[in-house]
């Protein structure tokens, strides 16, 4: 077959059409991917309003000396935008929030490990701090999860004990059988994540940031 045969045959047009459809469905999947991307600044806003429903907040950048208001759609996390590992849990992002009153909260997005089939449950953890030390644990959120089959059975009461059974200097068990454990029946694994990622959170604040309320 000719160079010329083979342009005007119907294996050339077939190549030609599916090189259009290939080019099509590209430039069609950048525009919904920049319509759908969820920019950091958006999923703090959902965070927050999830947390702390319509209260007025204001977010704060890394300088303790001198802190400056950021902007909620350029958010400074105060990991400097980089991952840190704690035990069993990644660090992922966090906001120093002060409210109207003057009170302070960290807000913390927490991995954590150990759930379900080798996955992972994020949270927001919103840690409260007063004279210089963390003083408790004002809510949790689940933000997402990986492989966790029975999420679902995680209750408000198992998420709303860790702001109601919160002591200073003591983790979140996930010891099954144990007096303190913290677990729900039927997820524990998935409980375990949410430990991992609220205790990891706690120390975060506690270690890199100080828990101190400058």
């Amino acid at each position: 077959m000719t160079a010329k045969q083979f342009f005007k045959s119907t294996a050339f047009k077939c190549i030609i059409v599916l090189l259009s459809v290939l080019l099509v469905c590209g430039v069609l999947l950048t525009v919904a991917y920049s319509f759908l991307k969820v920019t950091e600044g958006e999923r703090l806003q959902r965070a927050i309003s999830a947390i702390y429903g319509g209260e007025e907040v204001t977010i704060y950048g890394d300088d303790a000396a001198n802190p400056v208001t950021a902007d909620i759609d350029e958010p400074v996390d105060l990991t400097k935008n980089t991952k840190i590992a704690m035990d069993n849990a990644d660090i992922l992002a966090a906001y120093k929030i002060e409210f109207a009153d003057g009170g302070l909260n960290y807000l913390v997005q927490s991995q954590g490990k150990g759930g379900f089939s080798g996955g992972s449950v994020t949270c927001w953890i919103a840690i409260n701090v007063e004279n210089g030390k963390v003083a408790g644990i004002d809510k949790v959120n689940i933000a997402s999860n990986v492989n966790q089959s029975f999420i679902s059975r995680i209750t408000d009461a198992f998420l709303n004990g860790f702001t109601e059974d919160y002591a200073d200097g003591v983790k979140f068990s996930s010891d099954k059988g144990s007096p303190d454990a913290h677990l729900v029946s039927g997820a524990s694994k998935s409980s375990t994540a949410i430990n991992n990622a609220v205790n990891a959170a706690v120390a975060f604040v506690e270690n890199y940031l100080g828990g101190a309320a400058q």
